[in-house]
């Protein structure tokens, strides 16, 4: 299989086993090579998360260890002929992101409680805001051109300092109220709607197209902007869309991203709670390969299309949700996909696939052939 990655889990691999020290490239070698005997071509590793990248240069600070993730894990994956895809989650998360901004050193405190308190003091407005008035105080919006600015310049600094082949952008499940996310309400957003329809988003259902439209398009722009920053490099560094939920009502346009060429890939994510939020039960094999045909004609061949497979149970799931979790239900889930046609498979996570044993399964996996 051409298309077989793995993820790692937050701050670089996971964090329960990230390794310190002179033992941190005994590791990343384990690991790496438990991937390359599984016939993984791609990782994808979390550079940014909650305040814990997997670099420890410049603009973020690695709270955990100065030990270099990242570069450690770009180097050994390409010894192994691996390609490297380090993922940033969105809405973007000020946990430590803006330590920075502070001055604070590393461990002097908690990254969440410095750049939080710091940015929401200057600039509350930069942060995503709810129907309901309230404000994500951990979650930067991408309505503001400086937000979105500051998003680009942490993937750009990552891009410029290590030879990555992609990133990956990880569109976390946004709050909904059954029918279309109920983020986006910034204050600038309001004031432009407005400007255009001559009607509050306040006064219409949050379901509204017009202002489900509106919204999307400033994830959009991101995209465009960011785009534009990585062909300016002297290396092709792909964008990849890893999604959690369907498109529309959580405000991604596939549909543009596709037609103007922005993202290389989309990798949709298979969970028993998205399943059930699209009325069925359970993760079988049917629903499966239904779904993914549907993903496919959405997608209609203009970029690649990757299934993930989720091997953990994260804690808002209940103990009815069945996961990936044994080497059955991996390999009848991969051949369910498979039977649709995408471009490949994601297996999210690697601390999971060693928590279950799951190896020989990815390798299997791996095997089948196209």
């Amino acid at each position: 299989m051409e298309n077989l990655w793995v993820f790692c889990g937050a701050g670089g691999f996971w964090f329960n086993s990230i390794p310190r020290g002179k033992r941190l490239e005994e590791e990343v070698t384990r690991f790496v090579k438990k991937c390359s005997d599984a016939g993984v071509k791609q990782v994808s590793s979390c550079a940014v998360s909650l305040g814990l990248a997997c670099y420890s240069k410049s603009k973020i600070l690695n709270s955990w260890s100065k030990d270099d993730l990242l570069g450690t894990l770009i180097q050994i994956c390409h010894d192994y002929n691996i390609e490297v895809h380090p993922y940033i989650p969105f809405p973007l998360s000020m946990g430590g992101n803006l330590m920075r901004e502070s001055g604070s050193g590393v461990g002097e405190r908690s990254p969440i409680t410095i750049g939080s308190l710091h940015f929401k003091k200057d600039h509350p407005e930069y942060f995503v805001k709810t129907r309901d008035n309230k404000r994500e105080w951990l979650s930067l919006s991408q309505t503001y051109p400086e937000t979105r600015a500051y998003a680009r310049s942490i993937i750009m600094e990552i891009a410029q300092k290590y030879d990555i082949d992609g990133v990956v952008l990880e569109w976390n499940p946004d709050p909904w109220d059954g029918k279309a996310s109920l983020l986006g309400y910034a204050d600038k957003a309001v004031k432009e709607f407005q400007e255009k329809y001559g009607i509050s988003p306040y006064t219409i259902e949050n379901s509204d197209e017009r202002w489900i439209n509106f919204r999307t398009k400033y994830n959009t722009t991101f995209i465009r902007e960011l785009k534009n920053d990585l062909s300016e490099l002297n290396r092709k560094v792909e964008i990849t869309s890893m999604d959690w939920t369907p498109p529309s009502p959580f405000l991604r346009d596939w549909s543009t991203w596709i037609k103007e060429n922005l993202v290389d890939r989309i990798i949709f994510m298979y969970t028993a709670g998205l399943f059930e939020a699209l009325g069925y039960r359970g993760l079988s094999s049917y629903h499966i390969y239904k779904y993914t045909r549907t993903i496919k004609k959405m997608i209609k061949g203009k970029c690649q299309l990757i299934i993930g497979l989720v091997t953990y149970k994260p804690p808002y799931y209940e103990n009815k949700y069945q996961i990936f979790s044994t080497p059955e239900l991996i390999e009848n889930g991969a051949e369910a996909a498979l039977a649709a046609q995408p471009d490949g498979l994601a297996i999210y996570r690697g601390d999971f696939i060693e928590y279950h044993k799951l190896w020989d399964a990815v390798k299997k996996i791996g095997e089948i052939p196209p």
